[in-house]
């Protein structure tokens, strides 16, 4: 442990750094659609949304975290400073990746480009494409569904999925609602409020744990006492206080991009998107498959928008967040093979 506890207090600040983005980006996006329909001020929806992570991440299964702990690259045998060191890289791909997203204002996926940047700084690291659990061979021969086949399925079908749900939750919560007058927005909103909590939560379950994926992932190069150690209190406290500050210093270029940029949304289209985002987020993390809350939030809001005023839907503004998601994981991979490049070389 002594001769890798400078990586490993590198491995600490950059998880760190992403709970921190995830915070920043994911949840900007979750919150953006409450702030939006007037359900919440932001400072509010930021400590409602603190709370519900919170919940999630202590109380969620691991299965998500042991998904990407375990069945995305294969680094036994490797020499554990050289696996640690692909961690770091992949850390800093993907960190580099979700910036340049934020300052463009664009929701994207930090587990998407923690995955692709994983792999890039796999490839880079080891020379070996077997190294990275492609799933492919597994999904032919034995009709099993694992490795990065199963993040990419997950990837793309839960924002399909959280889109068909915002869909038809919307249509049905317009058939109840058809006699209503404008009064019914109150108590919208106060579902609304309820809905984000359940939101929050499904994100602790899901996104926090592909964070501490990252320290169970890193102690299983290190061996199993640090693998004990790093995944037990330090690494959950760890990953509570970055996506705490993270929520509270949320991007507001996201939330606009989510509560105006998409189109207006109102109280029943927020609610409908809400509640089909939550109950997407939680079957994915009870399959244990990280997915993300950004892409899911996004995709289930333009579901409930879609349902009523396809006309008001601001597509080039959706365009512009498909075109995000099909280029994080090659871009997040170039980024992680960099790092691990220029690391490689330093140690070198």
């Amino acid at each position: 442990m002594t001769d890798q506890a400078p990586l490993v207090a590198l491995i600490f600040l950059c998880a760190t750094g992403l709970a921190l983005a995830n915070g920043m980006s994911d949840m900007s996006g979750v919150i953006g659609s409450l702030c939006a329909s007037r359900a919440l001020c932001a400072k509010r929806a930021r400590l409602l949304a603190i709370f519900g992570i919170t919940v999630g991440l202590w109380a969620g299964s691991d299965a998500v975290s042991r998904t990407l702990a375990v069945d995305l690259v294969r680094l036994e045998g490797w020499p554990s400073g050289a696996a640690v060191l692909i961690w770091l890289s992949a850390l800093a791909g993907c960190l580099t990746w979700v910036s340049l997203a934020r300052r463009w204002g664009i929701p994207t996926s930090s587990t998407h480009a923690l995955v692709g940047a994983l792999s890039g700084a796999t490839l880079m690291g080891t020379g070996d494409w077997g190294r990275v659990n492609w799933g492919v061979q597994a999904f032919l021969v034995d009709h099993q569904l694992g490795g990065i086949l199963k993040v990419f399925l997950a990837l793309v079908v839960s924002p399909l999925l959280g889109s068909a749900l915002g869909f038809m939750i919307f249509r049905l919560l317009a058939r109840c609602l058809r006699q209503a007058t404008a009064r019914i927005n109150e108590a919208l909103r106060r579902l609304e409020v309820a809905m984000v909590l359940l939101q929050s939560v499904s994100y602790g379950c899901n996104d926090a744990h592909t964070v501490l994926g990252v320290f169970a992932g890193v102690g299983i190069c290190l061996g199993p006492l640090q693998r004990t150690w790093l995944v037990n209190w330090p690494a959950r406290m760890t990953v509570s206080l970055g996506l705490a500050a993270g929520v509270m210093l949320g991007s507001t270029a996201i939330m606009r991009t989510m509560g105006r940029g998409l189109y207006l949304v109102r109280p029943a289209e927020a609610l409908a998107g809400q509640a089909a985002a939550a109950l997407a987020v939680f079957g994915a993390a009870g399959l244990g498959a990280p997915v993300s809350s950004s892409q899911i939030t996004s995709s289930a809001l333009i579901g409930a928008g879609g349902a009523w005023r396809p006309h008001h839907v601001r597509w080039r503004r959706v365009r512009d967040v498909l075109l995000t998601w099909v280029v994080t994981f090659p871009s997040a991979a170039v980024l992680g093979g960099l790092f691990e490049a220029i690391l490689l070389t330093g140690v070198g």
